[in-house]
């Protein structure tokens, strides 16, 4: 009875659906593509494309968050290391004002990341070479959007694959379907990635805006 029991509570447990969204926002120009992933209400995640042929530093002194007419400084968790040429990496951003230290040994931070960007400013100013520049989001510059794309997919068993490839494999099957719809020179940005899974099964969707390359 108890091996009965046990297995019941097993089960349940697998089938049990998580649910899952990702909201992206990008910033683009001719030395750098970026995504800010806002999803976490403690900290915000920047994944840095460098598109040059030398290497990209951020700049500490240079990041910051406006919002409701006030604007914070932003420090990053872990190091900033530099963005190799042609190479990809992604930091993670907290609030200082956000953060409690109540004991020695116990760090506290409270939630501060906005719901939507449309109210609000994220800047990373960045240094190549002798030149900087500033990642802004939402971006501000103007851009031809040329349609959306929306694509769905089953993953079977998905507790034997890793998350990320399954974004990484619905992210590329949207681009190829707006690549065939709008032509290679395109970008997907303002992405939403949704998935509910279990153990049989993660059924994931994705949408984004499609706008012309540079």
């Amino acid at each position: 009875m108890k091996k009965i029991y046990l297995s019941l509570i097993v089960l349940s447990i697998v089938l049990i659906s998580a649910c899952t969204s990702i909201d992206l926002a990008t910033y683009e120009d001719e030395k750098v593509y970026a995504e800010l992933e806002t999803n976490d209400a403690k900290l915000i995640t920047l994944k840095v494309k460098n598109l040059t042929g030398t290497e990209l530093n951020i700049l500490p002194d240079q990041i910051s968050y406006s919002s409701d007419s006030k604007t914070n400084a932003l420090v990053p968790e872990g190091t900033l290391k530099p963005v190799a040429s042609r190479g990809t990496e992604s930091f993670f951003f907290v609030d200082p004002q956000a953060v409690t230290v109540p004991k020695p040994d116990k760090r506290e931070v409270a939630k501060w990341v906005p719901d939507s960007l449309k109210t609000s400013e994220f800047k990373f100013g960045y240094r190549i070479g002798e030149t900087d520049g500033v990642m802004i989001f939402p971006d501000p510059q103007e851009r031809t959007l040329a349609g959306k794309v929306n694509i769905s997919n089953d993953f079977a068993l998905p507790v034997f694959t890793k998350p990320e490839a399954r974004r990484t494999k619905l992210y590329n099957m949207a681009l190829d379907q707006a690549k065939a719809s709008f032509g290679a020179g395109i970008r997907l940005v303002n992405v939403r990635y949704d998935s509910t899974t279990n153990f049989f099964v993660d059924k994931a969707t994705l949408s984004a805006d499609v706008v012309k390359g540079n």
